[in-house]
């Protein structure tokens, strides 16, 4: 393994003409990765160095063999049945997701020596849309200010077609306990800009609440 990584090393300094980018769209149903060869061989292996297993697609004369295939690509890889014949070893993956962007070698397999072939450089990218919603989903309060939450929440929402009901409900799940219980216990607002207010003015009352406790403690630790 090691013998091979320093002559995948060399083959990627000095064959800069056999890497090819290909650059696809998230949720796109498929993408073809090229590789061609010109003599006759008995196993043809697509990896990802980045992974662990590195295996993506592996074919031999009687067939795929996916069994230390890894499990990112389970199901969603496809070479064309008479590959090793028509000398086409171009791997089709489908459903592409966000993590499938990364480096794919397309290498043969001779008398156990791997030899690398093509170096195909694959990005997804990604919709602003579908990263605004996943930006949305993981937005917490956290320890700084409501006002601060809102500006960063404005700034992902305006990607996003959702409609106000989800978004109060993902704007309510990302607030710190303490303002979700003050919430709780007034009557529920019936907008988003209602429901930014209304917690904006908790955490001032909180935050006003906990710095006069600091300083009667502070107060009383001095006598």
């Amino acid at each position: 393994m090691k013998l091979f990584a320093v002559f995948f090393f060399l083959f990627c300094a000095s064959q800069d003409s056999l890497s090819k980018y290909v650059e696809v769209q998230e949720g796109a149903p498929s993408v073809l990765l090229p590789c061609n060869y010109s003599k006759e061989i008995d196993t043809v292996k697509w990896s990802r160095f980045d992974l662990n297993p590195t295996t993506v697609h592996e074919r031999r004369i009687n067939g795929d063999d996916l069994q230390e295939q890894n499990q990112q690509f389970k199901g969603r890889t496809f070479m064309r049945p008479d590959a090793l014949d028509s000398l086409d070893f171009s791997l089709t993956l489908k459903e592409l997701q966000p993590s499938d962007s990364g480096v794919y070698i397309c290498s043969i397999i001779d008398k156990k020596e791997e030899t690398p072939l093509t170096e195909v450089q694959l990005y997804v990218r990604v919709l602003p849309s579908r990263e605004a919603s996943r930006g949305l989903l993981t937005l917490r309060l956290g320890d700084r200010s409501v006002m601060e939450y809102i500006t960063d929440f404005h700034l992902l929402s305006a990607y996003c077609s959702w409609n106000e009901d989800a978004l109060m409900d993902v704007f309510f799940f990302g607030l710190r306990e303490s303002i979700k219980d003050e919430l709780s216990t007034r009557d529920y607002p019936r907008t988003l800009k209602q429901l930014e207010d209304l917690s904006n003015q908790i955490d001032l009352h909180l935050t006003e609440h906990h710095r006069e406790r600091r300083a009667l403690t502070t107060r009383d630790g001095d006598r």
